[in-house]
């Protein structure tokens, strides 16, 4: 198996490394002389966060305050948020009083729309008359779940067409971004390392050794894709010093190239090792990615059919299913007689038959081999969870699917969207004629249902942090704005609620931290400072949550009620604030690969 049959079955093994890539990227460079002061301060003030040294902190922070009143940063870990008008507010503090009348009139209309896309367009046109942007696109965003295709919300998202999927102007943006970034360091890193790939090869010892040495010395991640390229390529033993070299940089674009090699690489030695790598990284920076690159053999589905417009039509559907969706390829064949005087209807619809029978049998013997690519590399991957996990499952996607949502305590409502694309051609068949003339036409066909989404838990009554003040949860509206903070910069804003969800009730787990107590799925996920996200069954007495005014120690786990639960979908940064105490909590998305060990604070 090789990289080409990644890239034709797992796109999403590559996006998600885009992505790791991205998120880690740091705040702009602050070039003023007060602010670098400021930058420092904060830096230090983050760092006593991990020890719980929480009076530091503040003094730290008061210190970059009074050095750069300005810098957002310090104000972010302060608890302040920056307005539109760019006046800075107290979390917890009221909007102003115009401010609260227009949410008021906001809830109203709100309350008498309908769920339709007439009732959403409606209310999202009342929202963009009064310059409410983050919930106009909550009612945007509806529109799109009930006509994923629809054009006229898409557009005013900001997303663009690219294929079947619909792709924000940014997220396009960062993606060319990436590229250009990895032809830099290509161009940067590919004469280095073809030079010491050609000594690598040598006869001479000394200059096998030179090579070695001096390809060790790489710390660069963004050298990583090259020197597999080069010197990966040379052979097992060439494969295994690249693995070595990649397991020594902490990053998590070095954990995904690891995992590239314990699945495709052709040396099983490389694939054992790489394995034995991986169980000394976290769960999260490789297995999502996996477990979402496998799919179900394709399921394919042929028809000849007679049309009212008295064509006949071949049609080949081909089904598959992934973690997140199912994708759906149509392939449809119209053949029109073109009569002649004379001329046979039964010999012009053998031919199109034959024609149709030929196609059918190709694209079955196609559709085969793709069949057993995806068991293969559904193969590789199982083995490698199997072992990186120490869970024994067959290779079939579902199982695994199964044990992750069960693992991470989620599950997913509704049917999965179906991703359809249909291509059609028309051909034209002439009577006691042996040739075809085809015009092909391909085209776009858009289908589906809303995919359901994922769940982890908090129970009835926990406090959010929104802009009005604090609210049950069970209250939180699709539109309400939460506290939210974005785990890679520290910035903290008021971001929309794009869903609230329910789940019957289950087992919970009740936290004791600070100075309260609240119920909570074992799997909802919650920052650690010093660690990172963590799930609530992982917690222990002692460990520092964080919060939006400094850390917490944990005080104790234990066995909570059944009961009813809730979550919520927030946009952008996918997080927001819970309890008295503002503690910060992941809404109900998959986690993004973070470097970050307290939010805004990035490893040096």
């Amino acid at each position: 198996m090789n990289g080409g049959a990644w890239k034709g079955f797992s796109f999403s093994f590559s996006l998600i490394f885009v992505a790791s890539s991205l998120w880690g990227a740091p705040p702009e460079k602050v070039t003023d002389e007060a602010a670098d002061s400021a930058l420092e301060s904060v830096r230090e003030a983050l760092q006593r966060e991990v020890y719980g040294m929480n009076a530091d902190r503040e003094d730290l922070l008061a210190k970059a305050f009074s050095t750069a009143p300005e810098f957002g940063p310090a104000r972010w870990n302060q608890g302040f948020v920056k307005l539109g008008s760019g006046d800075w507010l107290k979390v917890g503090a009221k909007p102003d009083q115009r401010r609260q009348m227009m949410l008021k009139e906001y809830e109203k209309r709100r309350a008498s729309a309908g769920d339709s896309i007439a009732g959403q367009m409606q209310l999202a046109d009342w929202c963009n008359k009064h310059q409410m942007t983050e919930q106009e696109r909550v009612h945007l965003a509806r529109i799109c779940d009930l006509s994923p295709h629809h054009p006229v919300a898409q557009a005013r998202l900001g997303h663009m067409r690219m294929g079947s999927e619909w792709v924000s102007i940014a997220d396009r943006r960062n993606l060319q971004q990436r590229d250009a970034a990895a032809k830099t360091a290509a161009a940067k890193w590919t004469p280095i390392i073809a030079k010491l790939g050609e000594l690598l090869s040598s006869s001479d010892q000394s200059k096998r050794m030179y090579a070695v040495e001096h390809l060790k010395q790489i710390e660069d991640w963004q050298a990583l894709r090259t020197l597999q390229a080069i010197v990966g390529q040379q052979g097992e033993s060439q494969e295994m010093l690249v693995l070595e070299i990649t397991a020594k940089i902490n990053r998590p674009e070095a954990v995904v190239e690891i995992t590239r090699h314990a699945v495709f690489s052709p040396s099983l030695r490389v694939r054992q090792a790489a394995v034995e790598k991986l169980k000394a990284c976290r769960r999260d920076h490789y297995a999502p990615m996996l477990i979402s690159s496998m799919y179900t053999p394709v399921v394919s589905r042929v028809a000849l059919t007679a049309l009212p417009n008295g064509r006949l039509a071949y049609r080949h559907e081909f089904l598959r299913e992934g973690a997140e969706n199912q994708e759906l390829l149509v392939l449809e064949t119209q053949y029109q007689r073109i009569a002649r005087l004379g001329g046979d209807r039964e010999e012009t619809a053998s031919r199109a038959i034959a024609d149709a029978q030929v196609q059918a049998a190709a694209l079955e013997t196609a559709a085969q081999r793709q069949r057993a690519l995806t068991t293969a590399l559904n193969d590789r991957i199982g083995w490698v969870l199997s072992e990186t996990m120490g869970v024994k499952l067959p290779a079939l996607p579902d199982e695994w699917w199964a044990w992750w949502s069960n693992e991470n305590e989620v599950f997913v409502a509704g049917s999965k969207y179906v991703n359809t694309i249909a291509h059609t051609r028309e051909v034209q068949l002439v009577d006691a004629s042996t040739g075809l003339t085809s015009n092909l036409g391909p085209g776009v066909i858009p289908d589906g249902q809303v995919r359901g989404p994922r769940h982890e838990w908090l129970v009835a009554g926990t406090l959010v942090w929104t802009e009005q003040g604090t609210l049950a949860i069970e209250k939180v509206l699709p539109g309400d704005c939460v506290l939210a903070r974005d785990v890679d910069t520290g910035e903290l804003t008021y971001k929309p609620v794009l869903r609230a969800t329910v789940r019957p009730k289950a087992q919970l787990l009740r936290l004791d931290v600070g100075n309260e107590s609240f119920e909570t799925s074992a799997g909802h996920l919650f920052w650690v400072s010093g660690e990172g996200w963590l799930k609530a069954r992982d917690l222990r007495s002692g460990m520092l949550l964080h919060t939006a005014d400094g850390p917490i120690h944990v005080k104790q786990l234990r066995e909570g009620t059944v009961d009813v639960t809730y979550n919520l979908v927030v946009a952008d940064f996918n997080t927001y604030f819970v309890g008295k105490q503002k503690i910060l909590s992941h809404d109900n998305t998959i986690r993004r690969v973070t470097d970050a060990i307290v939010p805004g604070l990035q490893p040096e």
